[in-house]
């Protein structure tokens, strides 16, 4: 299923990966930094909200569902990276495209609903705004 595939973008470890790598290309430290910033950030909510998944999802999941920590992550780590590499309209593109596959992907495997999404979207423009104003 493509949904499966196209939900990997967010996953933990591939960013985590990506991230350790692109340190070795003058990834700037901050962006390190609002990256853990943001996990704190996704996890204190999750953890305060509790919300649960729902029902029968399409693959195994566990955790809470408020909000889509893959949403939150595409449109911050994708958009941070095209921000620090390219221009701003590329972020702005990398954080639609890449921010709506992978948001969509969290409905169609239902292990998230349209709000979880939508709010890790937010979230997520949010904390890459904060981001980029803290880019050298």
């Amino acid at each position: 299923m493509i949904w499966k595939i196209l939900t990997q973008l967010a996953n933990p470890y591939l960013i985590i990966a990506l991230t350790i790598i692109l340190l070795f290309f003058e990834l700037p430290w901050i962006v390190v930094v609002w990256l853990i910033v943001a996990e704190g950030v996704k996890f204190s909510l999750k953890y305060s909200v509790k919300k649960s998944r729902p029902i029968k999802p399409k693959i195994k999941i566990r955790g809470y569902g408020f909000l889509s920590g893959h949403a939150l992550t595409t449109v911050q780590f994708y958009g941070t990276l095209t921000a620090v590499y390219f221009s701003v309209w590329y972020t702005w593109l990398a954080v639609i495209v890449l921010g709506i596959v992978v948001g969509i992907s969290r409905i169609k495997l239902r292990v998230h609903d349209n709000r979880d999404v939508i709010t890790g979207w937010l979230l997520g423009i949010a904390l890459l705004a904060l981001t980029i104003s803290t880019l050298p």
